[in-house]
């Protein structure tokens, strides 16, 4: 098995790649990864000596085996800078060498939605829901976080009147949701990539 692990700064830029062939090797085991059924990434933990695994605050990673990405998201806990890990007397090994990775919806949770508001009347018809959450995600997403539209497929709802306050970007997409007969979901996939659909 072939894995690498991407680490970008806060805005996605990438700093650095480390793969199964660095040497020495800068990670213990494999990482952990919790990816829940629609491909949302929920959390990673990996462990690694904090001295050559360098990861800078709210840095971003994104980890993939054999070409496939498995998780991608914006590192949470980190052991003490420069620390050399664990030696055989500490008794919170995990502590000095554990890395905890969030989902890429806490970016989400971190952008500020302005205000939106739309009017049937303006536009001359109203707005597919998909639509909307294009909007929001587009006009105030994290910079890190991909925005397509072929990743907001219509619903077949139509809104007239549609009102966000200030508010965070998950809470608006979440309201949203609300509004479709049916349900639907929106999450973050392992290559950073906001998705807003029918459930």
């Amino acid at each position: 098995m072939s894995w690498s692990l991407k680490i970008m700064d806060a805005n996605g830029a990438l700093q650095s790649t480390i793969t199964d062939a660095t040497s020495p090797p800068v990670m213990m085991g494999s990482p952990t990864c919790e990816v829940d059924p629609h491909g949302d990434c929920v959390t990673m933990t990996l462990h690694g000596r904090p001295d050559q695994l360098t990861i800078p605050t709210r840095g971003i990673l994104q980890y993939e085996e054999d070409g496939t990405n498995l998780f991608w998201g914006p590192a949470v806990v980190l052991p003490p800078t420069g620390s050399l890990g664990a030696g055989p007397a500490d008794q919170d090994s995990d502590s000095l060498e554990r890395f905890t990775i969030a989902g890429g919806k806490q970016l989400v949770q971190d952008s500020i939605v302005e205000g939106y508001f739309l009017l049937k009347s303006w536009l001359g018809s109203g707005k597919d829901v998909a639509d909307i959450a294009f909007d929001l995600c587009d006009r105030y997403a994290h910079p890190a976080l991909t925005v397509a539209a072929a990743n907001f497929p219509s619903i077949g709802q139509v809104l007239d009147t549609y009102y966000a306050p200030e508010q965070q970007l998950n809470d608006a997409l979440d309201k949203l949701a609300q509004t479709v007969a049916g349900g639907a979901v929106w999450y973050v996939d392992a290559a950073g990539s906001i998705h807003f659909e029918a459930a």
